[in-house]
């Protein structure tokens, strides 16, 4: 149960980051990619959607380690 809530806890926070770089992205996108890349604002994008993933799983796994050592 314990490494449940620390999975969801670390899932929580790595959201929150990605939440934060999302902003970032969105109100200054030069801050995140290279100017002169065309396609650099979109790999920036893709690492946030990718730390996003990341929490979603840790999230959904921690929640699943607590429901199975309640039942």
């Amino acid at each position: 149960m314990a490494s449940g809530a620390a999975l969801r806890i670390v899932g929580a926070i790595l959201g929150g980051v990605a939440l934060i770089l999302l902003g970032q992205w969105i109100g200054n996108p030069e801050a995140l990619a290279n100017p002169n890349d065309p396609f650099a604002a979109f790999r920036a994008l893709a690492n946030i959607l990718y730390v996003s993933g990341v929490a979603v799983m840790l999230t959904g796994v921690g929640w699943t380690l607590q429901t199975w050592a309640r039942a």
